[in-house]
C-alpha cells in the first residue's frame, strides 16, 4: 500500500486521540482482571480506534523475522507488545521530532498521533523496504546480539534500549552509506564495539539517566556516529 486509506473523520478522530489516551490510561489503571495494560497495550487500542490500517502495519513489521531475531525481546516482553512499541519508535525517530520535553512515553504517544494524521506524506510502501532493509543489514551483521552489551570480548547480555536508539537509528539514518562500504557488516560491528568507548554514550546510557535525557542526547549521536 502506497499510503494508508484515508477519510473526512480522520481529524477528527485525531483531536480525539489524545482523550482517547488519557481515557484508555485511567481505564488500565482500574483494570482488575489482571496485570495493568502496558504503555503500548494501551497505544495499540488507540491505534485501532485511529487508523486500523496504521495498526496492522505495525503488528505486521513486529513479526518481521530478522527485526524479531535481533531485538530478541522475552516473551514476557512481548506478551506486553514491547516489539510493537520499538517498531514505533523506529518510525518514530524518523518522522517525529522528539524535543526533548517530552516524556518518552508522551512523546511515542503523541509520535502515534502524527503518523496516523499525517499518512499522505508517508509512503508505508517505501517505509515497509526501509524497515526490512536496515533490520535485513543488521541480522546479517550481528543477529541477536546486535543490541546488547559488548564487554571486551563479545556481545552479551539483555537487549539495551539506548543501543536501539543508537545502533538502530544510526544504522537507519545511514543505510545507504553504509552498504556503499567495501564491508557493511564489519562496519557494523565495528561500530556497536566502539560505542562502548564514547564518552557522550557512556554519560547518556545505563542505569540511572532519565529516558529523556538518553533520548534527546543519543539520537543527534547516533547520526554521527553511525556515519562512515
Amino acid at each position: 500500500m502506497a499510503s494508508f486509506n484515508g477519510n473526512s473523520e480522520l481529524r477528527l478522530r485525531t483531536r480525539a486521540a489524545d482523550s482517547a489516551l488519557r481515557v484508555a490510561k485511567g481505564a488500565a489503571r482500574l483494570n482488575t482482571g489482571g496485570e495493568p495494560l502496558s504503555e503500548q497495550e494501551v497505544r495499540n487500542c488507540v491505534a485501532v480506534m485511529l487508523n486500523k490500517d496504521l495498526f496492522k502495519w505495525l503488528m505486521d513489521r513486529s513479526t518481521f523475522g530478522p527485526f524479531v531475531t535481533t531485538v530478541a525481546q522475552t516473551d514476557k516482553a512481548i506478551d506486553k507488545q514491547s516489539a510493537v512499541e520499538l517498531v514505533l519508535r523506529f518510525v518514530a525517530f524518523r518522522h517525529v521530532e522528539y524535543d526533548g520535553r517530552m516524556d518518552v512515553h508522551e512523546y511515542l504517544d503523541h509520535a502515534l498521533i502524527e503518523i496516523a494524521d499525517t499518512e499522505v506524506e508517508i509512503d508505508w510502501d517505501e517505509e515497509k523496504q526501509h524497515f526490512e532493509r536496515v533490520f535485513l543489514r543488521l541480522n546479517a551483521a550481528m543477529g541477536e546480539r546486535t543490541f546488547k552489551r559488548w564487554d571486551g570480548s563479545d556481545f552479551k547480555g539483555k537487549f539495551l534500549m539506548s543501543l536501539f536508539e543508537t545502533v538502530g537509528y544510526g544504522t537507519s539514518v545511514n543505510i545507504d552509506s553504509i552498504e556503499d562500504e567495501s564491508d557493511p557488516d564489519e562496519f557494523i560491528r565495528s561500530r556497536a564495539r566502539d560505542i562502548w568507548g564514547d564518552d557522550t554514550f557512556i554519560k547518556n546510557s545505563g542505569a540511572g539517566v532519565r529516558g529523556t535525557t538518553r533520548l534527546s542526547k543519543l539520537i543527534d549521536f547516533a547520526k554521527d556516529f553511525f556515519a562512515p
